[in-house]
């Protein structure tokens, strides 16, 4: 009987695995069901019933809704902040206290968007499920007392079980569903404010215990934030403790790392024009894809870069209060990421005798500007490429796109046939 047993645990841990799986697709799917019924117009034909949405212009909220997550910041701009602020901060409508109290969130401007970001999708998401049961044409938003905190007050609140004066390291346990992203909150709770998702393989430097979550300190957009990830999911252990020999072992192969280039002087590279709109930077412990990710970084950020290993960059980063050597990718494939901020200086130091004379200054600022009319051409003439290069690709997918389609086509007349043969 003690086979039977074993293989029951088994199965039972599966079962979990499988449910916590489950439960983040059914969110996913919920989140799609919002867009789409936002994107195919009932949604904008019901933001009347709601105060704060019908406050706000359609295409603003159909950006927000389209995105969901990160890069609020890049469709609430300072400007739209403003004047959003402008027309309803003043105001004393207790319909739009939430709102009013979401646009005086701390942090600077991404923080800003990010919580006003997230209460209008709340809001889209409470409408959508409101019309969907057939509910009356009431605001789903709570009454004044209950209304939306900044990050920073929430965190406040929060009562730790266990509190840790030397952090701990966790690692995603074997039990974490395969390829799932880890949503990290501004309170120990499922419904506040979403503030990044991570994926499995992220160490969490852990300063406390509240209830089912980890309180975790990681970066976000660069700035060391205090957040909270979920530990376990009902019997399903989703994290936990990174033993010793881990990270011993991490540690030393962080040490034997052997750069291909090193700077003395740390060199300033920002994203290229072909870097993704809107994608986060992942911050690794090593050069690889394998490495341990330690934080992220969001776009538009400068990198200050004290060498190179391969495709990645290494650069500094506080992390627990020490200064890090950790790596970001510098290429990908045939994609770079991160160009230099200016070009590196090519002229040789000019002597003191060609330095008074001022033919030869004449002569040298010549050979600069021929060097400098070469290089730029050269970088025309790469970048032409790059450029023919992905028409080409675009035109294959394209063509491999058609043919689905008429794959597709066939199949559903296929189907329309077969159909009406058993009518």
């Amino acid at each position: 009987m003690a086979p039977a047993s074993g293989f029951r645990d088994e199965a039972d841990e599966q079962d979990l695995s499988h449910d916590a799986s489950q439960k983040m697709q059914d969110e996913e799917m919920l989140v799609r069901r919002v867009q789409e019924w936002w994107s195919d117009g009932r949604g904008p034909a019901a933001v009347d019933k709601n105060p704060i949405l019908a406050s706000i212009e359609t295409a603003i909220l159909t950006e927000l809704i389209g995105q969901n997550g990160g890069g609020y910041h890049m469709i609430l701009t300072a400007d739209r902040l403003d004047g959003i602020h402008r027309r309803l901060g003043t105001g004393t409508e207790p319909s739009l206290e939430p709102l009013r109290k979401a646009l005086q969130a701390r942090g600077g401007a991404k923080a800003q968007a990010r919580v006003v970001g997230n209460l209008l999708f709340k809001e889209a998401r409470a409408l959508h499920l409101q019309c969907e049961a057939g509910g009356a044409a009431t605001s789903p938003t709570p009454p004044p007392a209950e209304t939306v905190a900044t990050t920073a007050a929430v965190q406040r609140e929060v009562k730790l079980d266990e509190s840790w004066s030397t952090p701990r390291h966790y690692v995603s346990s074997e039990s974490y569903p395969q390829g799932a992203l880890m949503a990290l909150r501004s309170a120990p709770d499922q419904k506040s404010e979403l503030l990044a998702k991570m994926p499995a393989n992220t160490e969490y430097t852990a300063t406390g215990v509240s209830g089912d979550f980890l309180q975790v300190r990681i970066p976000i957009d660069g700035t060391l934030t205090t957040a909270y990830a979920l530990l376990r999911m009902g019997d399903t252990v989703l994290l936990v403790p990174a033993s010793p020999a881990a990270a011993t072992q991490a540690a030393a192969a962080t040490s034997r790392i052997t750069l291909d280039e090193v700077w003395s002087t740390p060199r300033r590279y920002i994203c290229s024009k072909e870097y993704p709109e809107g994608a986060q930077m992942a911050v690794r412990a090593g050069p690889s894809r394998e490495s341990n990710q330690v934080a992220t970084v969001g776009p538009g950020a400068e990198y200050f870069a004290t060498g190179r290993c391969g495709d990645y960059l290494q650069i500094q980063l506080e992390i627990d209060g020490a200064s890090t050597a950790v790596y970001v990718l510098h290429t990908l494939g045939t994609m770079v990421l991160l160009v230099p901020a200016e070009p590196e200086a090519s002229l040789a130091p000019i002597s003191a005798p060609a330095a008074s004379n001022p033919a030869a200054r004449a002569a040298v600022a010549a050979v600069a500007a021929a060097e400098a009319a070469t290089a730029a051409a050269a970088a025309e003439a790469a970048t032409g490429d790059r450029v023919v290069a992905l028409e080409a690709k675009v035109a294959a997918q394209d063509r491999h796109i058609q043919a689905l389609q008429a794959e597709m086509a066939q199949l559903r007349a296929q189907l329309r046939m077969v159909a009406a043969a058993f009518q």
